[in-house]
């Protein structure tokens, strides 16, 4: 091939794919993005106060690229929650390919996470609505798509295997407002999660 210029510049050309290590990439360059795993559905009658999951919902496999990544979630859910409910929505991760999990997993603040929960805050999650997404005077149906992100520091190894991030949920009760909702419709699942790798 070509010599390498006088000037000590390296063109595109003169690197080969994948050339380019994580610690190459300068600080918050983005190493991958990945989108849904799984094909979604409708999570119906949700009324437990406890965080959970289902693989109903949109999931992420990923091997991350670097170690100690952050990772930038944004889940968009078409929400089936009508008058006087009052839904929690976050985001979990599972170090064992989903069997088990840690919910609600976003961050106060950047550069320092810590979750919400016990005396760091109020437990509700990366997005919440009082009385459905009308207001919290109960009126209206409250079907629409709802958008919602966070970011989350990792202590992960680069290529450490079965690292699953999911959408989870729970049902927050006060006086009145204690009614079941839904996620999704059966005839408009819209359900997405996107999961970006950044280097820190």
């Amino acid at each position: 091939g070509a010599a390498v210029p006088a000037d000590g510049t390296i063109t595109t050309a003169k690197l080969a794919d994948g050339a380019v290590t994580p610690a190459k990439r300068g600080s918050m360059g983005i190493l991958q993005i990945k989108q849904n795993s799984n094909t979604t559905a409708q999570i119906t009658n949700v009324t437990s106060t406890s965080w959970a999951t289902s693989t109903d919902l949109p999931y992420v496999d990923i091997t991350p690229i670097g170690a100690n990544s952050l990772f930038e979630l944004h889940a968009q859910l078409y929400g089936d929650l009508h008058a006087n409910t009052i839904p929690a929505l976050s985001f979990c991760v599972s170090t064992d390919g989903g069997s088990n999990w840690t919910y609600n997993i976003h961050m106060k603040g950047y550069p320092s996470p810590t979750s919400y929960s016990g005396t760091n805050g109020n437990n509700y999650g990366a997005w919440m609505s009082w009385g459905g997404a009308m207001g919290s005077n109960g009126t209206g149906n409250g079907d629409g798509i709802r958008h919602y992100e966070t970011l989350y520091k990792s202590a992960f190894s680069a290529a450490q295997a079965n690292i699953r991030f999911a959408i989870c949920y729970r049902n927050v009760y006060h006086n009145s407002m204690a009614n079941a909702f839904n996620i999704s419709t059966a005839t408009n699942p819209g359900c997405q999660l996107r999961v970006t790798e950044i280097r820190e």
